[in-house]
């Protein structure tokens, strides 16, 4: 299963003390973050570019470190970052 694609965005709930998170482009919702929690809004909307970010850094660190190990793991808790999200 692969997720909604980015950008998503967030918004106030009229009314209400909640956030939508929402995509945009494909009219999804996404989520609903409950009581005034805007940062959690805020990490739930970037979650598309923030996965895309850290492959493409995993990616280029791996290749740039060559096998040496001086990365000190940050490669393999990149990769195990996105692992928990694609599940």
């Amino acid at each position: 299963m692969s997720h909604t694609p980015g950008p998503w965005h967030y918004q106030s709930s009229a009314g209400d003390h909640d956030y939508l998170v929402y995509d945009e482009d494909n009219g999804k919702d996404i989520a609903i973050v409950r009581n005034f929690d805007v940062a959690n809004a805020r990490l739930v909307a970037a979650a598309p570019e923030l996965l895309e970010a850290c492959e493409t850094l995993a990616n280029y660190v791996a290749d740039l470190e060559g096998g040496n190990g001086r990365t000190f793991g940050i490669v393999t808790k990149a990769r195990a970052a996105i692992a928990k999200a694609k599940g």
